[in-house]
């Protein structure tokens, strides 16, 4: 579970470092949507590192921190998957590849959280009591 963790906290750096060119890029609305970014992505880190905590030092204690912090991630990467949408929306008219990379991050990211992640949870906890 902790490496699912540490690659969502690396799309996070990297959704943020793209935010970031595409603020520098284009002056204007890139700026409202990095600074909402910035706070999702601050909020979901601290979330998904208390997670990484608990797994190390308290793992009696993961399920019910899984429990409590499961809704807040759910919106904050379904959140920040969507502001990757609409950030490579605007770059594409002027920068197609940018563009096209960095929505696809943020289809990734969904795609990570609905699918991928579900499933590796059920796959490392299936033999546990921890959890469900």
């Amino acid at each position: 579970m902790g490496l699912n963790i540490l690659v969502i906290i690396g799309l996070y750096l990297l959704g943020a470092a793209l935010g970031w060119r595409a603020k520098e890029w284009h002056q204007g609305w890139p700026n409202q949507i990095f600074v909402a970014f910035s706070i999702l992505a601050t909020v979901g880190g601290i979330l998904r590192g208390h997670l990484l905590f608990t797994e190390r030092i308290h793992r009696p204690g993961l399920a019910a921190a899984r429990k409590r912090a499961e809704p807040i991630t759910w919106l904050v990467d379904v959140s920040i998957g969507l502001i990757l949408i609409i950030d490579g929306a605007i770059l594409v008219p002027t920068m197609e590849v940018a563009g096209v990379l960095v929505a696809a991050l943020g289809v990734g990211l969904i795609l990570a959280r609905a699918v991928v992640e579900p499933s590796t949870t059920v796959a490392a906890f299936s033999s546990q009591d921890t959890w469900p």
